[in-house]
């Protein structure tokens, strides 16, 4: 896919550089919309040394957000870092790949990269994978019963 190519094959000063324009092309690809802030735009505004839980709650708090919707797997360190579940109504994505066909591969292999199922299936068929695939969206309390 051309337009991956010409992301990959930039100058970037930082490998962060890479990983956002490659998210950036990704998300374009996919047709998602939606206002993306990175952490350093707060950081040039307000002084922190924070780091874990503690510097994500004060990147929600900057941001203003109601809500964090956060990966499956970072509930035990923020329950380890009394991670203010209730101020910022955290849910947890509970996702369950569904599977498709994979070029070369008589067996679907789960959790590759979204450029895997771009590539096999195109962009459409994998939005509607990536917005099907959290069958149930976890309350911290739902969450900690894992």
């Amino acid at each position: 896919m051309g337009r991956i190519e010409n992301v990959i094959y930039q100058d970037y000063k930082y490998l962060s550089d890479l990983n956002i324009a490659l998210i950036k092309e990704l998300i374009n690809i996919l047709g998602i919309n939606g206002n993306f802030l990175l952490s350093s735009d707060f950081t040039k505004k307000y002084k922190s040394t924070s780091v874990r839980s503690e510097r994500v709650m004060e990147l929600l708090e900057w941001a203003g957000a109601s809500r964090y919707l956060s990966a499956f797997g970072s509930y035990d360190y923020m329950k380890e870092d009394n991670f203010d579940f209730k101020k910022y109504n955290v849910i947890f994505q509970n996702y369950e790949p569904v599977s498709y066909s994979q070029i070369h591969s008589d067996v679907f292999v789960p959790y590759l990269s979204v450029l895997d199922a771009i590539f096999n299936i195109g962009p459409e068929q994998t939005r509607y994978l990536i917005e099907n695939g959290t069958k149930k969206w976890l309350t911290p309390e739902e969450r900690s019963k894992f």
